[in-house]
């Protein structure tokens, strides 16, 4: 790598380990017209890769979906859309589901009630272009009965 390079690789490494991808595609296209060896020219493409993906990423927007059941339990799904592309195809190894339930029951006692699981999506998702993808979490949803005055539950992914 060319010295005179290695202080504005060294800010598009920052760049992009902060995510501020626009500065990193800025310093980006002020950079290729300049790289000549091998090596920069393997890094400033690996950079605009890395870019690339983020930009395909960012394009699809997820959104928790929670719909409390009859049983008194609740359904989670998460659900995906995408405008820009004909599909989007997300490849995540698993998911992290986590809930948090707040009660009161009715003799004023407070309980705070956590759960985790692990989604196995190896098999990934297709998300169509303008087309919402749903899909159902498992997860050991709490179920609450009449004996509660307040819950409220907050779910992540």
């Amino acid at each position: 790598m060319a010295a005179d390079l290695s202080y504005a690789f060294a800010e598009l490494q920052a760049a992009v380990e902060e995510g501020e991808d626009e500065v990193a595609r800025a310093i980006l296209r002020r950079l290729k017209p300049r790289v000549k060896d091998p090596l920069s020219v393997e890094l400033a493409a690996s950079y605009s890769n890395v870019l690339a993906g983020r930009f395909v990423r960012d394009s699809v927007t997820a959104e928790v979906q929670v719909v409390e059941l009859a049983s008194g339990g609740f359904s989670v799904s998460l659900e995906f859309s995408q405008d820009l592309y004909d599909e989007v195809t997300l490849r995540p190894s698993h998911l992290f589901v986590q809930a948090t339930a707040r009660s009161i029951d009715l003799s004023g006692h407070q309980s705070t009630r956590s759960y985790e699981h692990i989604v196995d999506v190896s098999e990934g998702y297709v998300i169509p272009k303008g087309e919402a993808f749903s899909t159902v979490m498992v997860v050991d949803s709490p179920v609450f009965n009449e004996g509660f005055l307040a819950v409220r539950c907050k779910w992540q992914v």
